[in-house]
């Protein structure tokens, strides 16, 4: 979708009658649209996205043979990890944002709470995992002249991408990855949107939450007719100064003629549940592609292991020569398992596997 036009005339007339609706929601149409501009920038929204990752022997072959390179090669990977949080979540955007755009000019929003409650959880984990994982990446660049303390902060910043790039529920493709893999939680990342941006963003989760389940909220949708309170201000449901939404009425159903029984001020209601929604996970997306666009990883030139690593011709002979063997040991030593490992036990085998291969060169030379 390039363009949304908002046709409902319904929900126009309510607009126009209802003067508690502020101007930002008058004026959402062209917010819409203002976005999608801003989601269809070639930054953001590229035509191809190319992984750039190659296999583990290829890159060790380059690591052993020109450590600048392989280290070239390594911040364009973790660049690419960071910015595919970005991609994905805007694909989905994209996709949800049209079909919710379609609802508005529907006078039946019900089938759609359930599409923008998936967009709420899918914003607040891009949201949570880019938050979560910067600060690893500002120390990465930090130490970006230690080799050491620049992979160790990798290490940190790879398992919080992982989880969002890899994490699943399905024991199958759990056990097909041989570790753990647990997706983040969207509860927690729904708390997390709530205590560090958005104040009414879980109560609104909640709201489309029960929408989208059976029970009493979900099936109110569909009862229309007077309150039952004379006294229409006692029908509104509200909490910490915040209006959320009317459903104290009686149970007339109008199941073949629905405009029959549509409640004007309920319909308002739901407008503006799902633009307020709409428009949080705008500012939760710019929120998360700013930081993305802003912090830039920096290759690792450590001079030390640069000297290492270059000034040995016959050292770098022996290791292309025996790769398999160097590739098995660093798979003992960085297996999937390695979180299970503390930090002395990964430092004691780093260096037997070292030694092991000195050893053997100083013996055949």
């Amino acid at each position: 979708m390039d363009k949304f036009e908002f046709k409902n005339k319904f929900l126009k007339s309510l607009i126009n009658e209802y003067s508690e609706i502020d101007n930002n929601f008058i004026d959402f149409e062209k917010q819409i649209n203002e976005f999608l501009d801003f989601l269809n920038n070639d930054k953001i929204f590229p035509s191809i996205f190319k992984d750039p990752t190659i296999s583990r022997d290829e890159y060790m072959y380059i690591f052993n043979t020109d450590f600048e390179k392989a280290n070239k090669i390594f911040r364009d990977e973790v660049s690419y990890d960071f910015f595919y949080v970005i991609f994905i979540t805007a694909f989905k955007f994209k996709q949800y944002l049209e079909l919710i755009s379609n609802g508005l000019n529907s006078k039946n929003f019900f089938p759609y709470f359930p599409t923008l409650r998936a967009l709420l959880e899918n914003c607040a984990i891009c949201y949570l995992t880019i938050h979560k994982s910067k600060p690893f990446l500002l120390e990465m660049n930090k130490n970006s002249k230690n080799f050491n303390e620049y992979h160790k902060s990798y290490q940190k910043f790879e398992r919080i991408i992982t989880n969002f790039t890899e994490g699943t529920k399905n024991g199958l493709l759990k056990e097909s990855h041989g570790d753990k893999r647990n997706i983040f939680s969207i509860l927690d990342s729904i708390d997390y949107v709530g205590e560090n941006k958005i104040k009414y963003f879980k109560k609104h989760y909640n709201i489309l939450s029960d929408l989208s389940h059976p029970g009493y909220v979900s099936n109110s949708y569909f009862m229309f007719g007077e309150p039952y309170e004379e006294n229409f201000e006692k029908n509104i449901i509200r909490k910490d100064g915040e209006k959320v939404f009317l459903y104290k009425l009686k149970n007339t159903i109008y199941s073949k003629n629905f405009d029959q029984g549509l409640d004007k001020v309920k319909q308002v209601e739901y407008f503006k549940l799902i633009t307020k929604c709409l428009f949080n996970c705008r500012d939760l997306f710019i929120d998360s592609f700013n930081i993305v666009s802003k912090n830039d990883v920096l290759i690792c030139n450590d001079k030390k292991m640069n000297f290492i690593m270059n000034s040995n011709p016959e050292l770098q002979k022996f290791m292309v020569n025996n790769l398999d063997e160097i590739n098995n040991n660093f798979a003992k030593t960085f297996n999937r398992n390695k979180e299970k490992l503390n930090e002395n036990l990964n430092k004691k085998l780093k260096k037997e596997v070292f030694d092991k291969i000195k050893s053997k060169f100083e013996s055949e030379n």
